[in-house]
Order: structure tokens, then C-alpha cells, then sequence
């Protein structure tokens, strides 16, 4: 007999593996593969850099706010998608309630002041353009120090290199 019993809320004390993140995001229907979820599958890629080893500090902040925008994204904007399992979101409301306070207390505030000293930061926050780019291009991203190397600019006597 099937247990009446509901599930009790999903919760993460800390960061989870990747095999946590997976198993409490799994959803049991063959309809909607998990890699049609172009948003999920950017947040599985979030969650597997989180767990690098030897992953430095900037890295790690960088990979959060990421993960702070991208499940933020999902949980207001894949509503209506077909592509999107609703059974996912306690997970995904979870994951990004970690993912808050451990930027909250890297940043020295409290959760709720997460986004707006996010925004501080990085001088923005997600708007209309940010929205549609992703969701029309190939998502540009550079998680690797190499990669960002690349791009990195450098000043010397008031000129940029």
C-alpha cells in the first residue's frame, strides 16, 4: 500500500554533491528528459563546479552568484514552459535557499539582501535583455580560471592592455 504520509520539506544544511542535487531534483516521468530543461541543466552545471576540488574563493563566490541568478530564473520564469517539471521546484526552492545564505554570509547581510547587494556588486540585476539573451542564445559562460584569463584586462600608466 502506498504511504499517505507526505514527503517531508526539502532542505539543505549545506551545499549539496552533485549526487545529493540529483537524486532530491529527479522527477520519475519519461515525458520531459531533464536535458530539455536548458535552465536545469545549467544549474547541474553550477552545482558540479560548486563541488570542484581546489576550487579557490573568487571562484566559488562567482559559481554562487550564478547559482543565486540561475535558480532565481527558474523559480519565476519557467512556469509555463513545457520543458519545465513543476515537481522540481521544492528542490530548486531549496537549492537556492542555500545557495542564500551562504552568499549572505559571505557578503555580511542577511538573506533577503542577497539580489539587491548582488546587484551592487556586479551593477546590475537580471532585466528584460539578460532574460531574453538567455533564453534565445547559447549561454556564454567561462567557470574556469583559463578561460577567464582570456579576457582579463590590464591597466598600466592609465591605459588598458
Amino acid at each position: 500500500m502506498k504511504n499517505l504520509v507526505p514527503n517531508p520539506p526539502l532542505f539543505f544544511l549545506s551545499m549539496p554533491t552533485w549526487n545529493e542535487w540529483k537524486s532530491k531534483s529527479y522527477v520519475d516521468k519519461f515525458s520531459v528528459r531533464r536535458s530539455s530543461d536548458r535552465v536545469l541543466t545549467r544549474i547541474d552545471d553550477l552545482v558540479k563546479g560548486l563541488n570542484r576540488p581546489g576550487l579557490d574563493d573568487g571562484s566559488r563566490k562567482y559559481l554562487l552568484a550564478e547559482l543565486y541568478y540561475s535558480t532565481n530564473y527558474w523559480l519565476n520564469y519557467c512556469e509555463g514552459n513545457p520543458n519545465v517539471q513543476v515537481q522540481r521546484r521544492q528542490a530548486v526552492r531549496a537549492l537556492k535557499e542555500v545557495v542564500e545564505r551562504t552568499l549572505a554570509e559571505s557578503l555580511g547581510v542577511g538573506p533577503g539582501l542577497v539580489g539587491p547587494e548582488l546587484a551592487k556588486h556586479y551593477g546590475c540585476s537580471l532585466t528584460f535583455h539578460g532574460i531574453y539573451k538567455d533564453e534565445h542564445d547559447t549561454p556564454r559562460y567561462f567557470t574556469q580560471r583559463e578561460k577567464r584569463e582570456r579576457y582579463k584586462i590590464f591597466f598600466r600608466d592609465g591605459k588598458a592592455w
